[in-house]
């Protein structure tokens, strides 16, 4: 039997795309503290790379 839904799982799928659009450079962990001010829900750095996948968002930096 499996358990409860993530809680932020319906938050993240709404919110990441921009979030990944609008901040290109950041860290997972990073992305991790953006979320959670903007949207009060913590988020682990392994909770926010299933997501960027699931989402195909790509997690590459820019290099200078």
């Amino acid at each position: 039997m499996p358990g409860p839904p993530a809680r932020q799982g319906a938050a993240l799928e709404a919110a990441l795309p921009a979030q990944a659009r609008a901040n290109p450079n950041l860290t997972l962990a990073e992305h991790c503290e953006l979320f959670e001010e903007q949207s009060g829900v913590r988020a682990s750095t392994a909770t926010m790379s299933h997501a960027f996948r699931r989402l195909g968002l790509p997690l590459k930096k820019s290099r200078p």
